[in-house]
């Protein structure tokens, strides 16, 4: 939107702000939809229109509808989180808010091996056969799993009530931005770790799979952790984003983050063990979409730096998108936690299976070697 409206229409980078923001407010209707829909059909009727969307905007042209369908299909994206949080927080049997923390883990993995196998450009900006047939079995996947969803939810019983305040979901939006520009960013760790892009790869999806097997194993503890320990993962997390490292330091800082990181969040939304705080489920969106305000902020403000003097560098804006995840978790530490529904290990396979892809392709793998040119003399640049 940013480069369409602002380098093709010359429109005002005030307004195009401005409309940016309008755009992550629409977030908040999130309970109007809920209304409207119902609980048990406004996720399954919003996922099964944000995938139209994405493969809509796949095979349009035209940049000006691309924008469009783009708007539209973030605006959905808003609504899905929060109503898939409040659903599984009103359950009254089998899942809970780790699950579907559980499931995001896993969907980090399943696009980053997507984008990885395709030379970690994104699907909306790569062409030919194998990328068309790639966008319709994944909006196949996701049709399926409405599907499933809707079948076994046919006949949910939700409970009048559900307990845990709504607040520590403001961490959602941040750790959404260090996912998209740290962790899930092969080609920011290839320059950092200085390993071939499949090895990084390959690094990047093992991290995953460790987050996901300790996010797995807290939830089938009995308590969660004390906030102590929440206090000191905190502290680990600020400190692998907010510096540059190099090497296999810049391996173990983000192997050890994205551990840190997946404890967070399922420590953020395991069930308070007592009925404290808002009850009604408009805390979870609220909140749901003050997190991805931050969300727009920090992103907005990294970007910026390319282009305008920034008073800060980078890193501490990734150290304030930690401090925030960070103090949702010690927050939820000082409350009584229940034990919830366990996530069977078995989470844990389809992040393993992934990680064929960047091995098949370390297999192929071939460094560039410079040769020789007889033409005339060129300059070169790269972004």
């Amino acid at each position: 939107m940013a480069v369409h409206l602002t380098q093709v229409q010359k429109v005002d980078p005030f307004l195009v702000g401005l409309l940016g923001l309008g755009v992550f407010l629409c977030g908040f209707l999130a309970p109007v939809v809920r209304r409207a829909l119902g609980l048990r059909y406004a996720l399954p009727v919003v996922a099964s229109l944000l995938t139209l969307v994405w493969l809509a905007e796949k095979f349009v042209t035209s940049l000006p509808v691309d924008v469009g369908l783009s708007i539209i299909g973030t605006v959905l994206f808003l609504w899905s989180l929060p109503l898939l949080f409040q659903f599984l927080r009103s359950a009254g049997k089998g899942d809970s808010p780790a699950h579907a923390v559980i499931a995001l883990l896993l969907g980090f993995s399943a696009e980053t091996a997507i984008k990885g196998a395709f030379g970690t450009i994104d699907l909306s900006w790569a062409y030919g056969a194998g990328v068309y047939v790639a966008a319709v079995v994944l909006a196949a996947a996701q049709g399926f799993f409405v599907l499933r969803f809707v079948s076994a939810n046919n006949q949910q019983q939700f409970q009048a009530h559900v307990s845990a305040s709504g607040w520590p979901y403001l961490a959602i939006g941040p750790a959404l931005a260090l996912q998209f520009l740290v962790f899930q960013n092969v080609a920011h760790q290839t320059v950092f770790i200085g390993w071939p892009q499949p090895t990084v790869f390959a690094w990047v999806l093992a991290a995953n799979l460790a987050g996901v097997v300790a996010a797995v194993e807290l939830t089938r503890q009995r308590t969660g952790l004390p906030w102590p320990m929440l206090l000191l993962l905190s502290g680990l997390l600020i400190a692998m984003v907010g510096g540059e490292s190099s090497g296999t330091s810049a391996a173990m800082t983000l192997f050890i983050g994205q551990v840190a990181m997946a404890v967070l969040l399922v420590s953020i939304v395991r069930p308070e063990s007592e009925s404290t705080g808002d009850h009604s489920g408009r805390g979870v969106s609220f909140w749901v979409g003050v997190g991805m305000l931050f969300l727009l902020f920090l992103l907005s403000i990294y970007y910026a730096t390319y282009r305008i003097d920034v008073l800060a560098p980078q890193g501490v804006f990734r150290s304030l998108a930690a401090l925030l995840v960070g103090l949702a978790a010690v927050r939820a530490g000082f409350s009584p936690r229940g034990a919830g529904t366990p996530v069977t290990r078995a989470a844990g396979i389809a992040a393993l299976v992934l990680l064929i892809l960047p091995l098949v392709l370390l297999v192929r793998w071939k460094d560039v070697t410079p040769s020789p040119g007889n033409g005339l003399p060129v300059r070169v640049m790269t972004y």
